[in-house]
């Protein structure tokens, strides 16, 4: 077989491979092949839908980005803001402990010492209280492990057992959560 011949006949071939491949795609003599130009069109209006998706993202991250860095600095000014209103109340505690002890180097009695050590005490738990910061215990309360710590026993006349019996060191809460439970004498 020649070159010439062989070209012949895949020429043949290849038109009709053709043929029957246009037969199998086309429907009532219309071609619904799309051509280059729609796949095109395609392709921009996609790529312009995927941009305005991506800047509609980019711009919603920049907004969830500013609010949380605002809310951050509004949290980081209420803490400032609730501490100065403390400090604030706090100050005249310390005045009247300066007053105090310049009646004491003024040669106050004790006893009047003992009253202005007393009504600062008070002063400070008014402040504290407004914080909503209380004690948890008094003497005669029953133990709570929740809310005080038995750092000793001990018996006293007329006590129940697990009655504090004294409180060595006072405990407070804010609200419903302890700050500090109190260390306490408890009955045995």
């Amino acid at each position: 077989m020649t070159d010439e011949k062989l070209t012949e006949e895949t020429d043949l071939l290849e038109d009709e491979l053709l043929e029957d491949s246009d037969s199998e795609f086309a429907t009532d003599g219309i071609d619904e092949t799309p051509g280059a130009a729609f796949y095109q069109s395609e392709i921009t209006r996609l790529s312009k839908e995927r941009d305005t998706a991506r800047e509609e993202m980019l711009r919603a991250l920049a907004e969830m980005q500013n609010f949380r860095r605002m809310t951050e600095q509004r949290q980081i000014q209420e803490r400032r803001f609730a501490t100065e209103r403390f400090v604030r109340e706090l100050l005249p505690v310390v005045d009247n402990f300066e007053r105090t002890l310049r009646h004491l180097e003024a040669g106050a009695t004790v006893e009047q010492l003992s009253e202005g050590v007393k009504a600062v005490h008070r002063q400070l738990l008014v402040a504290l209280e407004s914080q909503d910061v209380r004690p948890v215990v008094k003497v005669g309360d029953k133990f709570d492990p929740e809310f005080h710590e038995a750092i000793a026993t001990g018996q006293q006349e007329g006590a129940e057992e697990g009655q504090i019996l004294d409180v060595i060191e006072s405990g407070f809460k804010m609200g419903d959560r302890v700050v500090r439970p109190a260390k306490v004498r408890v009955a045995q």
